[in-house]
């Protein structure tokens, strides 16, 4: 559950799997790559419920805020990965190792 409030800023209250037996989080996830390629009334209809436009904008945001953390998870993993890199050079290049 911290994994799932780390990645998306938001604390789940209950498990985040029993979510998918929500109808609308169902619908979200049916709907939601028209609403990446601007065709969500091709998906939801003219006039879809407000209820679902506001959660698929809530489930986007969630997705950019998860998207962010990982990358900037991974920007720091390759900044400790270089170095450390840099650290063993120096060492070889102490100890006259190459």
């Amino acid at each position: 559950m911290r994994i799932v409030e780390k990645l998306t800023g938001t604390r789940a209250e209950t498990c985040p799997w029993f979510a998918f037996h929500d109808p609308l989080v169902a619908d979200v996830l049916n709907v939601y790559p028209f609403f990446e390629s601007g065709q969500l009334a091709f998906a939801a209809g003219r006039n879809p419920p407000a209820l679902l436009v506001e959660a698929v904008r809530e489930y986007h945001a969630a997705m950019g805020r998860a998207a962010d953390a990982l990358k900037r998870e991974k920007d720091g993993q390759r900044e400790h990965d270089a170095g450390h890199a840099a650290a063993v050079r120096q060492m070889g290049a102490l100890y006259g190792v190459r």
